[in-house]
Parts: structure tokens; C-alpha cells; sequence
């Protein structure tokens, strides 16, 4: 996963909204001006856990745990496997750059367009923050398209 970091490029304006298009791979952070202005991409970050394969990512079989009643043993389960923890942080990091963005003044509203199942680990992620809810929210994994896509979308709603 990369770091947020401070983005190369230079913010729009004051309080400009924000369009958050991700899934469990990648996300894209796109400002607009106005209502009327072009989506400028302003901050790409990927997530390359969510590429490997689940025994790469997992080293050992899970460990051997007794019954609590009677003689059996059993292998433990994980509550979470490794590219699900890795989506959560992932997620957990696509929230703190927009947070951070809201904190510096440089962000006003936000959109989130997301694949269905990540868009639920970005809702738990901005629910542990003082962000605030989007402005509107889309469940369609259209990350990786160009910004037309998400465009489109938005001129629908």
C-alpha cells in the first residue's frame, strides 16, 4: 500500500468537492472546482495486497486450539482472512487523506463511488472519524475507468 503523503499537486481551491472512486485494488481522488468544472485527478493510491494471492500472504497454517469440552482438537480460524484485513486498512487510509483534506480547509464535500463490498469497509472506516457523511454515495466498481466514468455517474444523480 502506498503512503498518503503530501500529493505532488497543488489543490484546486478552498473547499472543493471531492470524488473518492476505489475498490479493494485502488483508489482515486478527483477535485472539482464547481459544479460545472472538469474532475482533475489529484491523488492515486494502491492497494497491492489486494493483488497477491491469499497463500502469499499468509505464512503458516492457522494454529491447533483444544476443545473446551472434551478431547478433539481443531485447527483455529482466522476472524478475518489477510486480504480482508488488508481492504480494511486500505480503506482506513483512503479516509484519513480525505479527512486530512477536510482538515486543511481544501475540502468541502465528498462523494464516494465504490464497489459494493468495499464501499461497506469506507462506511466503518469514515465511522470511526469526525468526517462527516458524503454528500452522496454510488455502489459501482467503476475504478480503473477514466474520470468520464465517474462523470457520468454523477451527472445521473
Amino acid at each position: 500500500m502506498s503512503s498518503p503523503g503530501s500529493p505532488a499537486k497543488p489543490l484546486l481551491g478552498r473547499k472543493s468537492l471531492c470524488v473518492l472512486v476505489a475498490n479493494e485494488s485502488n483508489g482515486v481522488l478527483y477535485l472539482r472546482e464547481h459544479r460545472r468544472a472538469p474532475l482533475v485527478e489529484y491523488l492515486a493510491l494502491e492497494n497491492a495486497t489486494a493483488r497477491e494471492r491469499l497463500r502469499e500472504l499468509t505464512s503458516d497454517k492457522p494454529g491447533r486450539s483444544f476443545d473446551s469440552h472434551g478431547h478433539g482438537r481443531h485447527a483455529m480460524a482466522d476472524q478475518q482472512d489477510a486480504k480482508q484485513q488488508a481492504a480494511l486498512r486500505f480503506a482506513s487510509e483512503l479516509v484519513q487523506t480525505l479527512e486530512s483534506g477536510r482538515a486543511r480547509g481544501d475540502i468541502g464535500a465528498y462523494v464516494l463511488i465504490a464497489a459494493p463490498r468495499f464501499l461497506g469497509l469506507l462506511r466503518k472506516a469514515i465511522a470511526r472519524t469526525a468526517l462527516g457523511g458524503p454528500a452522496l454515495t454510488l455502489s459501482k466498481d467503476i475504478a480503473g475507468q477514466p474520470a468520464a466514468a465517474a462523470e457520468r455517474l454523477l451527472s445521473e444523480h
